[in-house]
């Protein structure tokens, strides 16, 4: 293996241009890795050499275009990386002559297109990463004829609708992080896709995936949806995060009766009896800041397999601690902090599980003297009531001492107004036998 590392113990050599005369010895080597050399161009048939050619890192170099020739002659070329370049133009027969290519990194560069010639030689290639570029545009059959492609990376671009038509057993696509208002992922062929689809960070009010497309984990946290009905039709989903949504029902959640981990935090949830009652696999379930402001084992039933339950950032006053190990049997650790407890009653009920069960309660370590137990930060009656007390005294020593500056301010404006009367009176006594008046006595004595 040839390796150009810049800072390696290969030394610091910068290779602006890559030529075959500077290849010409390659015939033999399996691997190439020419890593921040400042490498600007590839010439072509610059590897028409390298047929044994199976690895080559070009990665944080400064190349613009690949050309129909670039990798001619690596017909064996199996994992390719140009991720942090400057690549935003790929011709359409770039790759025509690397059929045996398995991975290919294209992350961090500045394609804004992606057409459906591209990528249909690589019959081979399993994983795709072309994650933060500046895409706008893909078309729908630009992955279609890929037949192994497994892993698709598409996050951090600048996409706002998005088809794409599945042929492959696709088990992981990541588009979290665009401008998505639309999703739209076709099945083209019997038993394509079969595993997770990551839309996170969007913009999306819904999603349309073919139900005869296996995904059993969906992530859509902090996006737009309002309501469960574009999703109820995955049935086979295992494992489902819709945090950070616009929820405000819970209607069909019992027809997705696989789900093992589901988190609904940070949505605005009207809880209804049973809505999870169906869901007897659950093993984790987050309900954290749904404004929930009480507490029912009536949404439930109960549940065996429950292990992990999240409730903090409520409203919560109170709990019915004494039948949790009832209705969750199997609970390990239940995470409350930030509710609204009362602290004579969070101490009671952690006293309780701590005799009782063999619950472990998670909590948000706090690093203030707000009043807690167990560091889950709770209201504390009887310092409200001295706070309100103080609060009250002080109010009133403020309130005689504004009263005293009025009053002093008062009678010392009485106090002007009688001296004034005074001397003016002192100088009207003086009026001349010339008919002066009184105010034109008392300007010329001031002046």
């Amino acid at each position: 293996m040839i390796r150009h590392q810049r800072g390696s113990a290969f030394g610091t050599q910068q290779y602006p241009f890559c030529h075959p005369g500077l290849l010409d010895q390659i015939k033999n080597v399996t691997g190439i890795t020419m890593v921040k050399v400042q490498l600007r161009n590839i010439s072509d048939f610059a590897l028409q050499n390298a047929t044994k050619l199976q690895n080559l890192l070009l990665s944080f170099n400064n190349l613009t275009e690949i050309g129909d020739n670039t990798f001619s002659g690596a017909i064996n070329l199996e994992n390719l990386n140009l991720a942090h370049n400057c690549i935003s133009k790929i011709s359409s027969k770039a790759f025509v002559n690397t059929p045996n290519l398995k991975y290919l990194g294209l992350g961090f560069n500045k394609l804004e297109e992606i057409d459906a010639e591209l990528f249909l030689p690589l019959k081979n290639l399993w994983n795709l990463s072309l994650y933060n570029n500046k895409i706008k545009y893909i078309a729908a059959t630009a992955f279609t004829k890929i037949p192994n492609l497994l892993v698709l990376y598409l996050n951090h671009n600048n996409l706002e609708s998005l088809e794409l038509h599945i042929e492959s057993r696709l088990s992981q696509l990541y588009v979290s992080y665009n401008k998505l208002k639309s999703l739209t992922l076709k099945s083209v062929k019997s038993g394509a896709m079969s595993g997770c689809v990551e839309a996170k960070s969007n913009q999306l009010s819904s999603i349309n995936i073919d139900p005869s497309l296996y995904v059993v984990q969906l992530y859509l946290s902090s996006n737009k949806i309002e309501s469960l009905d574009s999703i109820l039709s995955h049935t086979k989903i295992f494992r489902l995060n819709l945090d950070g949504n616009l929820l405000r029902n819970l209607d069909g959640l019992n027809k997705l009766k696989r789900l093992t981990y589901l988190d609904l935090s940070s949505n605005n949830i009207t809880y209804q009896p049973d809505v999870f009652g169906s869901l007897q696999q659950l093993n984790w379930l987050n309900l954290s800041n749904t404004s929930m402001t009480h507490f029912s084992f009536e949404w439930f039933g109960i549940q065996k397999n429950l292990f992990d339950l999240e409730l903090s950032r409520n409203l919560l006053k109170e709990l019915d601690y004494k039948r949790f190990s009832i209705y969750f049997p199997n609970l390990d650790a239940l995470t409350i902090n930030n509710n609204q407890f009362n602290c004579t009653f969070l101490e009671d009920m952690m006293t309780y599980w701590k005799n009782m069960t063999q619950i472990s309660i998670w909590d948000a370590k706090t690093v203030d003297p707000t009043p807690n137990v167990a560091n889950i930060k709770c209201i504390n009656e009887e310092i409200k009531k001295e706070v309100y007390m103080e609060e009250s005294k002080l109010f009133g020593k403020m309130f005689v001492m504004i009263s005293c500056i009025g009053i002093f301010i008062f009678v010392g404006f009485l106090l002007v107004l009688f001296l004034m009367k005074k001397i003016r009176n002192k100088y009207c006594i003086r009026i001349s036998s010339n008919n002066q008046s009184c105010n034109e006595l008392m300007n010329s004595e001031f002046q």
